[in-house]
């Protein structure tokens, strides 16, 4: 599996915040679903919020695709994310869920971004998978 474990710091002006992401991109690459699918989703990785800035952070996360992606666990709204405060880290576990009809075999790609209140703009974080039936 060809992972891409990269730290992106964003830096917030007015020293209002800084919010540290790694990896940067999650890239799953062949995700097995002929195998029973685990709790925590196909290849699930962990993600690393750290903040590296002198204020709390209230973070969220929106346009997560939920119908291929799973967060920790399933969530029928945007997940919102405990106060993160200076120097601090969340982690977060992100697994594959499930493909569309017609994805099979092809590379299926899309983002999801952390918002804060604090920060100037949001932390897109790209993903990618293809599905296979290894057999």
């Amino acid at each position: 599996m060809r992972s891409i474990w990269l730290l992106t710091l964003l830096l917030v002006g007015c020293g209002s915040g800084e919010l540290a992401v790694s990896p940067a991109a999650l890239d799953f690459g062949e995700v097995d679903f002929h195998q029973e699918r685990p709790d925590e989703g196909y290849d699930a990785l962990e993600v690393v919020l750290r903040n590296d800035g002198s204020r709390p952070l209230d973070l969220s996360i929106r346009s997560f695709d939920s119908e291929r992606l799973q967060l920790g666990a399933r969530f029928e709204e945007e997940p919102s994310l405990p106060r993160l405060e200076p120097g601090s880290q969340q982690v977060i576990t992100v697994g594959v869920w499930a493909y569309r009809p017609g994805e099979w075999d092809q590379l299926v790609e899309g983002s999801f971004r952390i918002h804060g209140d604090q920060l100037r703009d949001p932390v897109a974080v790209p993903w990618s998978f293809t599905p296979v039936r290894n057999m």
